[in-house]
């Protein structure tokens, strides 16, 4: 397993005019706040806003069921507990892999979130230490769907659900919160310019991007721990007991990781055909180009897989687009790409290595 706190560390192409690549921040803004892939548009606001909504009130959550029930507590935003809920009570304890909410094949990072959940559980009882292990067949299952994620210059941030499933079916936990803050940013970077925290400003490189994820998917298992800790010990002492009521079927088909690909809606597809069409026309303006490959990492469309090879293999491209391909593969994280990385030529050579750890690792 890996040191988890080490700080310092198929979707074909649409007819659709280029026109209707817009720039990612301008797009228009869900109408009811909340960013879905198989409803909206991808834009960086449209993630941000949604962190932002999370923090004001649950949001509506077809992973979590029923969250009428759910209320502040602990260092989560949002939080329920069957009123009987002990963890002393689970004799063996499951982390399920890691799903995502966004639509995509993959999301940076899902396979560190795992590792450190397994990692914080194995502290929550002493009795837990050796009982926590990756799966599905513990007496209680702890599932995880990472809602929204976003990478940005100044670190890594994730919506987290988590749902815990006893043998009986029942869910017994659910948690909603934000992890992964500017704060968390500052740390880290505070930690690789020698303490000097909360006063770099310089856009991180991909190799500060993985001190972000490490340290993020860390703060992710931290207060999942903290908040089972917490919730136990009120609810046993009945004195300021946390949110909570009887346990209440959960549906793990819908909590269990899906096949790994698209869940893209007709908006989304229209976007991503624009944005490739962008990204392949030679006479746009190359800035455009390259940030829109960035953008198509970010969404993690499938499609983008040849276009950016094309762009590796292609002796007569420009570095700065060929290094933008390789980060975009990198996000998508299909195996697909890891033969053109392996033997990309003329790339920057940590650009595409840190490409291959995001797909093989990460």
């Amino acid at each position: 397993m890996r040191t988890l706190l080490f700080l310092a560390l198929s979707l074909a192409p649409f007819a659709v005019p280029v026109a209707a690549a817009a720039d990612a921040a301008a797009a228009p803004l869900p109408v009811d706040g909340w960013w879905d892939p198989s409803r909206d548009v991808w834009s960086r606001d449209a993630i941000v806003n949604s962190f932002k909504l999370v923090k004001e009130g649950v949001a509506p959550s077809a992973f979590l069921g029923d969250t009428s029930g759910m209320a502040n507590f602990s260092r989560v935003d949002w939080a329920w507990f069957a009123s009987d809920f002990a963890p002393e009570t689970y004799k063996t304890v499951s982390v399920a892999p890691v799903r995502n909410g966004m639509g995509r094949f993959k999301v940076t990072g899902d396979l560190l979130v795992q590792e450190s959940e397994i990692a914080y559980l194995q502290s929550v009882t002493k009795g837990w230490k050796k009982k926590v292990t990756a799966g599905t067949d513990g007496d209680l299952v702890v599932y995880t769907n990472l809602r929204w994620f976003s990478t940005t210059a100044n670190g890594v941030e994730y919506v987290v659900e988590t749902v815990g499933v006893n043998k009986a079916g029942n869910a017994v936990f659910k948690l909603q919160y934000l992890a992964g803050t500017s704060g968390t940013a500052n740390m880290v970077m505070g930690a690789l310019s020698g303490g000097v925290g909360g006063l770099v400003s310089a856009i991180p490189d991909d190799r500060d991007q993985f001190a972000y994820y490490v340290a993020t998917t860390g703060e992710v298992g931290g207060l999942l721990r903290t908040a089972l800790v917490d919730g136990a010990a009120r609810i046993k002492k009945g004195k300021n007991p946390p949110p909570m009521g009887p346990a209440t079927p959960a549906d793990v088909a819908t909590v269990a990781q899906p096949p790994r690909g698209e869940a893209f809606g007709p908006a989304l597809q229209a976007q991503v055909a624009g944005w490739m069409a962008l990204v392949q026309d030679e006479n746009a303006d190359m800035s455009d180009r390259c940030d829109r490959l960035r953008d198509l990492g970010k969404i993690g469309a499938l499609a983008t897989i040849p276009v950016a090879e094309a762009l590796i293999q292609d002796k007569k491209a420009k570095n700065s687009i060929q290094e933008n391909a390789a980060w975009a593969l990198g996000e998508i994280g299909h195996e697909d790409g890891l033969d053109t990385l392996e033997s990309a030529k003329g790339v920057d050579g940590f650009n595409v290595k840190a490409a291959i750890t995001k797909i093989t690792e990460y």
